[in-house]
């Protein structure tokens, strides 16, 4: 992974079922209103949401880097 490479050490990225990212926020006392506001972006996020775009480029003149690329 790409982070765990820019980190120095593993990571692991786990997939969470609705019911157990439910539960975790509820473990960590958030909001009922919290907790349906970011199932509503997490699980819904339109594909301009998940698509790389040439904002970086546009505005900088500079094209993006990818995050191990950062300093």
């Amino acid at each position: 992974m790409t982070v765990a490479g820019a980190r120095g050490r593993e990571s692991a990225l786990l997939q969470l079922t609705e019911e157990q990212a439910v539960a975790q926020r509820w473990a960590a006392e958030h909001p009922e209103d919290v907790i349906g506001f970011l199932l509503e972006v997490y699980g819904h996020a339109p594909e301009v949401g998940r698509t790389v775009a040439d904002t970086v480029e546009k505005v900088t003149g500079a094209v993006g880097v990818a995050f191990v690329e950062v300093p």
